[in-house]
């Protein structure tokens, strides 16, 4: 009788050993695997100034996280491009002009800015392509006149 209590006893060990091993490996399988259910949208806001004393205009933009709730966090160092936009066709095309990273400085955080100065009226935009967790976003279309 002894040795029936012993060995059940331990066969309901290991069984509670097993099941706890188990569970830990899913679980570490599950934290293993990158999969985002939710990703947080940006907003990509711009404007534009006049350089005193130059032709040149400033086109400056701010990436920030799109969440109301969360107060607009700005993201540093994030890449941003400046696009021209142009219609061709009757579609919209939009070519790459220049990369810039978003400044991480205090104060600053989420900034970038570009001098331009065309020689004809262009249309600019800022584009930021997004990451794995943050969503695309653009901003809205600037218009520089040109200098001539």
């Amino acid at each position: 009788m002894r040795a029936f209590l012993l060995t059940r006893a331990a066969s309901v060990a290991a069984a509670a050993v097993i099941a706890t091993t188990g569970a830990m490996v899913v679980t570490g399988a599950a934290d293993a695997s990158v999969h985002y259910r939710h990703r947080i949208p940006t907003h990509l806001s711009a404007s534009k100034s006049m350089v005193k004393g130059s032709s040149d205009t400033m086109l400056h933009a701010r990436l920030t996280t799109g969440f109301r709730h969360l107060r607009n966090i700005p993201l540093g160092g994030r890449v941003v491009f400046l696009d021209t936009v142009r219609w061709q066709h009757g579609k919209i095309v939009l070519t790459k002009v220049a990369r810039e990273v978003t400044s991480a400085k205090k104060g600053m955080v989420g900034d970038v800015s570009m001098a331009v100065d065309p020689m004809k009226t262009k249309h600019y935009v800022w584009v930021f392509e997004g990451t794995p967790r943050l969503i695309s976003s653009h901003s809205r279309i600037l218009t520089v006149k040109g200098s001539s």
